[in-house]
């Protein structure tokens, strides 16, 4: 629901944070043309989540599903965002950051060692705290970042 309220309402969605499942399994998986306004993601998975991760055969850094790919490779490609991300850990979590030209992260994809199909307040508190209080838009949908203009 997250991914389809910020691909229909990107002027009332500063930034979003979906937690485990980017798209629905039991739906076709239809990648949006366009996001305009964009509207950055953190996407947050664990890596025993049965809707998202895939131990064996998983795709991209952080080895997802073949559909969660997809839909993350798109979003790099609407946003024209770096190819390889930036990597790093932090405690249960590894970070995979995609940034845009002014090297604003408009995609963060953290995966949490040992979670499930599952959120937890820790990573609530990041989501809110590390990401999406760093974002505002005006009445018009421009985008800031920590108060500049993206």
């Amino acid at each position: 629901m997250t991914s389809a309220l910020a691909e229909h309402a990107p002027n009332v969605f500063a930034a979003v944070s979906p937690w485990s499942a980017l798209v629905d399994p039991d739906h076709d998986l239809v990648l949006p043309e366009r996001i305009d306004p964009t509207v950055p993601y953190m996407f947050l998975f664990g890596d025993r989540d049965w809707l998202v991760a895939d131990r064996e055969h998983g795709e991209m850094e952080f080895g997802v599903t073949a559909p969660i790919a997809a839909y993350l490779r798109n979003l790099i490609k609407l946003y024209g965002l770096e190819e390889k991300p930036l990597q790093y850990t932090c405690g249960e979590i590894s970070w995979f950051v995609f940034r845009n030209a002014q090297k604003v992260p408009m995609l963060t994809v953290g995966r949490v060692a040992g979670m499930t199909h599952a959120n937890y307040p820790r990573e609530s508190w990041i989501a809110y705290d590390e990401f999406l209080c760093r974002f505002s838009k005006t009445a018009d949908g421009t985008l800031y970042y920590m108060g500049e203009k993206v």
